[in-house]
């Protein structure tokens, strides 16, 4: 690491440049060429988010791995990178279990860079490995249907995925980041600095309430700040929660339990994947899109209901936007 190049500088100062300097490469070729560059990378420096997205490289089977990539993917958000996520039931380590590959695939499912991922030498743990062990014998439902659903979920939610990391693209500053820490939109709030993993907002509008540090409690406690919340997922599709005050809230919370609230004042795009069999994005390109909208009212009593949103799609080739 001390080896010194032509310039001067040590391989310990450039050794982290040469995979950011390849995605630009690899971006601005593809730019040249009229298309819109994918790239994902795990090396990365300072300014490659501009050029490309990456994921956290090698993780571990372990529950804190889990925790871990929850933070580590808030802060590439601040760093510019927002396409970014961890393997999913852990690349490294022990063999996963049922309850934590499942649990990672809820939490994960939300994470913009959504991936199963694991060694070549590690044993396998693609859901359907999972599609006979049954989790709740009174109904059948067996550790893949939690995963499966917890992947549709995405797809469910993937128009606003497009719009929110569209923007940041685009460099809308009222858009910079998308997975981040409930203290980012409630700055103000102090309760909204503590049990960070567990509370995520995604983009202004969503908020995640899945337990990300414990796999054997029945219920768990997160923090809601003051407002209306209502839930945009089955089995608790439509019910909402109110808040005069900003206060922690329990919630079910066994291996196939997890939610996922719609922000009062917001409006957010979905699509049903499930009932549609979607499989692709080409697919969801077919499919209709529903806008959920929790209206709010900015001053008690006086009749200003309203709720903002943005909704953006295209082909996903276009460049000249």
């Amino acid at each position: 690491m001390d080896a010194v190049h032509a310039n001067g500088y040590t391989e310990l100062d450039a050794h982290s440049t040469f995979g950011a300097l390849q995605v630009r490469s690899s971006s601005l070729w593809f730019q040249a060429n009229k298309k819109r560059p994918m790239i994902i990378s795990r090396s990365s420096f300072a300014g490659m988010g501009k050029y490309g997205s990456k994921w956290l490289g090698d993780n571990h089977a372990y529950l804190v791995d889990v925790q871990e990539g929850v933070i580590g993917i808030m802060k590439m958000n601040m760093f510019g990178i927002t396409l970014i996520g961890a393997d999913i039931c852990g690349f490294g380590g022990p063999s996963t279990t049922p309850d934590l590959c499942a649990r990672w695939h809820q939490i994960g499912a939300f994470q913009p860079f959504s991936r199963n991922h694991r060694a070549c030498w590690g044993d396998p743990q693609e859901p359907w490995r999972f599609k006979n062990i049954i989790y709740d014998k009174s109904t059948g439902q067996s550790y893949m249907d939690i995963m499966k659903s917890a992947i549709f979920r995405k797809y469910h939610l993937m128009r606003y995925y497009y719009t929110q990391m569209s923007q940041v693209s685009y460099g809308n500053q009222t858009y910079t980041t998308v997975y981040k820490p409930l203290f980012f939109e409630f700055p103000d709030d102090n309760g909204a600095y503590d049990d960070i993993a567990n509370n995520v907002m995604i983009g202004s509008a969503l908020k995640t309430a899945i337990n990300a540090v414990n796999l054997t409690q029945s219920t768990t406690q997160f923090y809601f700040p003051k407002g209306t919340w209502c839930s945009v997922f089955a089995p608790t599709i439509g019910e909402c929660l109110y808040f005069n005050q900003s206060q922690k809230y329990t919630l079910p919370s066994r291996i196939n339990e997890s939610y996922v609230h719609l922000r009062e004042g917001y409006i957010v795009p979905m699509q049903d994947a499930t009932a549609l069999g979607v499989r692709t994005t080409v697919d969801l390109q077919k499919a209709p899109v529903d806008l959920h909208i929790l209206g709010s009212f900015n001053v008690p009593g006086v009749m200003n209901w309203q709720a903002t949103g943005l909704y953006v799609n295209d082909d996903g080739m276009t460049t000249d936007l």
